[in-house]
């Protein structure tokens, strides 16, 4: 165990040496959304108007704003949604980091929000579901069928390409923006957006992240 220890160390000590030889990314994986291209990204998908668009507005902003992993904002069902005084809750039975379901009975809570009604996630849930109200008739999962995390990735792409030059106006590059930066960007900006922000704890606890 010591000498593949003493092996790994080696290996992640050549890989930075390499980064910083050929000036490569620092970063692993997709940049985290910053508010800024996250509103930005709202009021474009706002401004085209189209089923598609909400659709997109919809995952987006519950995914934001409930730190979800695409798969857990997927699995979202209306029979683990409840509507309690002004603000929404939203169960999850199982999910990457509680795999056996310890905390599904604690509530991620959704609020609207007035102040900027572009990235109100409850208004973009009204959006969708009067753009497509059977999915309220059939009531069971708030994004049916087996294809929605593709449909949603691939549309997220399209999206970003098609306004490329007013991203990369804003300093981000759309290539670099996937779904998981949604969720990273999400609770960096819990952590970042005010002073003093949340106990860490709070956002590992909404984030689904062990504590340790």
């Amino acid at each position: 165990m010591m000498k593949l220890k003493e092996y790994m160390v080696g290996l992640r000590k050549s890989i930075a040496n390499e980064k910083k030889k050929k000036g490569l990314k620092v970063g692993e994986g997709k940049e985290a959304m910053t508010f800024e291209i996250y509103k930005l990204l709202c009021e474009l998908l706002i401004q085209e108007g189209t089923a598609e668009s909400y659709f997109v507005l919809c995952w987006l902003t519950m995914q934001w704003n409930l730190m979800s992993r695409s798969k857990a904002t997927k699995s979202i069902s209306f029979s683990q949604m409840k509507w309690e005084n002004d603000t929404l809750k939203v169960f999850f039975p199982r999910h990457k980091g509680d795999a056996v379901g310890l905390t599904k009975d604690e509530a991620r809570h959704v609020y609207s929000n007035p102040l900027t009604p572009a990235v109100c996630p409850l208004r973009a849930l009204a959006s969708y579901l009067m753009t497509f109200p059977k999915i309220l008739i059939d009531g069971n999962c708030l994004f049916p069928g087996t294809q929605q995390k593709s449909r949603f990735n691939r549309l997220l792409h399209e999206i970003l390409m098609k306004h490329e030059a007013i991203f990369q106006a804003h300093g981000t590059d759309p290539t670099e923006i996937g779904s998981h930066s949604i969720r990273k960007g999400a609770a960096t900006y819990c952590c970042a957006g005010a002073i003093p922000g949340p106990p860490i704890v709070s956002v590992c606890l909404r984030a689904g992240w062990t504590v340790g």
